[in-house]
């Protein structure tokens, strides 16, 4: 956890196998369901940062076949580094 241009950025990354550049789209897309779970909870994250920080906040998922996956998160801080957030109507 650190803060980049204004931004608190979070990075939780591990050393697995990987993710294959296709399966990272479908992650995106609620759609996505596979043997071993679904890719929903990837969706519903992004979703729910974008409507809580009004399209500001991102996420970001990077992998490299057998050396792991990272994943960043991106949040907007305002001009004295404080998270504001804009929860109403979010879980509606």
């Amino acid at each position: 956890i650190y803060s980049l241009n204004n931004n608190l950025r979070i990075v939780v990354s591990d050393n697995g196998k990987g993710i294959p550049i296709n399966k990272i789209e479908l992650l995106g897309k609620q759609t996505m369901v596979s043997k071993k779970g679904t890719g929903t909870a990837i969706f519903n994250i992004s979703k729910r940062l974008s409507g809580i920080y009004n399209g500001q906040a991102k996420l970001e998922i990077t992998s490299e076949l057998n050396r792991g996956t990272s994943i960043l998160i991106s949040i907007p801080l305002d001009s004295k580094g404080v998270l504001h957030q804009n929860v109403e109507g979010v879980y509606s």
